[in-house]
């Protein structure tokens, strides 16, 4: 097991200790079908499994916080929802993995971005994120002139 320290170990307010060192990625599943590995502390895939399973077309399930992502393995392809133009990968029904956004390097925080901006990332419903990503901000359109001017 690679020792690591979770990020979310050291930010966040509890009474644990906030020492390096302490954790690691667990490659034994808690229930059946849970991919790993998961972080000791947090229960948290590894990032850079997220990435891995996210790039194979894998469906990031959005949540209201800025800092949490479920995963869905899909299991056929993009279906009609009832919305014009929109269509949505059918996913198991079950979460896969949960993984915190905080377990990203710098590095690894604009590969999920390209992923993202390459339109190739899938969503579970309702196919978009509810909260984007602490580390991620919607560009802005850029401003016409008047017309008529």
């Amino acid at each position: 097991m690679d020792i690591q320290t979770c990020p979310r170990r050291m930010h966040e307010m509890g009474p644990w200790s906030r020492e390096e060192g302490q954790d690691k990625w667990l490659d034994s599943p808690r229930r059946q079908g849970e991919v790993t590995p998961y972080c000791s502390f947090c229960g948290s895939l590894h990032p850079g499994k997220f990435l891995e399973l996210v790039a194979k077309g894998w469906a990031v399930g959005p949540t209201d916080k800025n800092y949490k992502a479920y995963l869905h393995q899909v299991v056929n392809g993009p279906m009609r929802t009832g919305i014009p133009g929109q269509r949505l990968p059918e996913v198991e029904q079950f979460t896969r993995a949960k993984f915190y956004f905080q377990h990203l390097s710098d590095a690894q925080q604009i590969q999920f971005i390209d992923l993202y901006n390459e339109g190739s990332m899938h969503f579970a419903m309702p196919g978009h994120f509810y909260v984007m990503p602490f580390f991620m901000r919607l560009a802005s359109s850029p401003e016409r002139p008047d017309e008529g001017s």
